[in-house]
């Protein structure tokens, strides 16, 4: 009986927020698991072992980058040399006809592809639009590529403050104002635990050429009605503050068909209680262990 080949990967962005999770269910698989510091290798450090890496990939799940949730707010230029300008030095270094997965956003598809200024929101998108591009432009020397868009991801395990949710926590938490943006659009929000899957699933699918691939729930959820579960999850009349709108992209509706028929996948755990529920009990859990944070009342 032959021996079946052990494929291999090479996941980049592995100690972020959804690459530490990726990570742990990639490695309950039957899949040989690489990482490297893609910001490292972006400036040139450390090529010969990532180049080594991306070479004999059979998979490479580039989910690295630069995103709105950075401790610092990226600048346009920012976004555009990490998510653009390190995604073609990535590709061009997987030389061989590996699978490319790529971690793209629901913002994408309003996205333009050339870089602008103080834009932002509309930056990150037009970056990960153009990034997908040359995903596209690759998978002809590849044995395929798949973008993934994703909704946004919350849950356990995320960042205090992040998003709309996790400020919502903190305003429970803390009994402070939240601050709310006039005719902020409805999104979609997505477990972490579900995000994950969908990349796996993604990584391990025999699908040739290149798939676009939205990964959310297809129920965009209001800001009233995230405050609201927030409220009842928490038990704490949230403060409200009001500011002026702010430019950003208006996130597609997910339309599912594509990963449930290429990837058999769907959303078991992203209803906003659930997320809400794992997220709060996160959040009050840091506040007990590290009451010096500023995220315990």
């Amino acid at each position: 009986m032959t021996e079946q080949k052990v494929p291999s990967l090479v996941l980049t962005g592995s100690t972020g927020y959804l690459g530490r999770q990726v990570l742990a269910a990639l490695k309950a698989t039957n899949v040989k698991v690489e990482s490297f510091s893609f910001s490292k290798f972006l400036i040139g450090a450390a090529e010969p072992t990532a180049l080594r890496m991306l070479q004999q990939a059979d998979v490479v799940c580039h989910l690295a980058g630069i995103h709105p949730h950075q401790s610092i707010t990226p600048s346009d230029n920012l976004y555009w040399e990490a998510n653009v300008v390190g995604t073609k030095k990535l590709l061009t270094a997987a030389q061989n006809a590996c699978r490319i997965v790529f971690a793209s956003s629901a913002m994408a598809a309003r996205g333009k592809t050339q870089p602008g200024a103080n834009q932002g929101l509309l930056a990150y998108a037009s970056s990960k639009r153009a990034a997908e591009a040359l995903v596209v432009e690759c998978a002809a020397n590849k044995a395929s590529s798949i973008s993934l868009r994703f909704q946004a991801v919350a849950g356990a395990h995320r960042e205090p403050c992040v998003g709309l949710i996790g400020n919502a926590l903190r305003s429970a938490l803390e009994g402070t104002p939240l601050t709310i943006f006039q005719q902020a659009p409805p999104r979609e929000y997505l477990h972490v635990a579900d995000a994950a899957s969908a990349i796996v699933a993604a990584c391990l699918a025999p699908i040739e050429g290149h798939s676009f691939i939205d990964i959310g729930t297809g129920l965009p959820q209001h800001v009233s009605t995230v405050v609201a579960t927030v409220e009842q999850v928490t038990g704490v009349k949230i403060k409200r503050r009001s500011v002026e709108s702010r430019i950003e992209p208006v996130p597609c509706t997910s339309d599912l068909l594509a990963a449930r028929k290429l990837l058999g996948w769907r959303a078991y755990r992203s209803s906003l209680a659930r997320i809400i529920i794992d997220q709060w009990e996160d959040q009050q859990h840091r506040a007990m262990v590290f009451p010096s944070d500023g995220h315990r009342k």
